[in-house]
């Protein structure tokens, strides 16, 4: 198959106030957003920057006075949990790929397993945040050693565009 993972594609942190992020890169590095993501619907809202060739998105749940989702849906629930329970913090690296379909179906022929997330209807989907192509595999596949890793703390496969594409 080849050397599958050509780079890094995008990185994920989950913080509790995109705003202050914003108002933190702005004021210390002087950057400015490459685009925003607001998803109502799933209950979190994104700032994205770009730094060189990579993506780099800070997501931000919305949370009610008791820092649970407001909205009752991963990945909002899931986001609220994370934050409750470790603060703001890295989510996952999604790295860069080509031929997407192709991994997966090597992956599986493999014999790995994909867990399906509630918001998606297929293994490999489009990221709610960029539209780009994803694919998570759980690190239990590594070997027993990684069998109990977070869910959040996963490889994540990229192709396409970014959010600010």
């Amino acid at each position: 198959m080849g050397n599958s993972i050509i780079g890094v594609h995008h990185v994920s942190y989950l913080v509790p106030n995109v705003d202050a992020i914003q108002t933190y890169f702005e004021k210390y590095f002087d950057m400015k957003p490459a685009g925003f993501k607001d998803l109502p619907d799933f209950g979190f809202k994104s700032v994205l920057y770009k730094v060189g060739d990579v993506q780099v998105e800070f997501n931000q749940p919305y949370l009610d006075e008791n820092g649970e989702a407001v909205v009752q849906r991963d990945p909002a629930v899931m986001f609220a949990r994370k934050l409750k329970e470790g603060g703001p913090q890295l989510f996952h690296v999604g790295w860069k790929v080509e031929g997407i379909e192709d991994i997966f179906e090597h992956l599986r022929e493999e014999g790995m397993e994909f867990e399906m997330q509630a918001h998606y209807k297929a293994p490999v989907t489009k990221s709610l945040i960029g539209g780009y192509s994803v694919l998570n595999v759980h690190p239990k596949h590594i070997g027993p050693d990684f069998a109990k890793a977070v869910h959040g703390q996963f490889f994540q496969l990229a192709e396409g565009p970014h959010g600010w594409e």
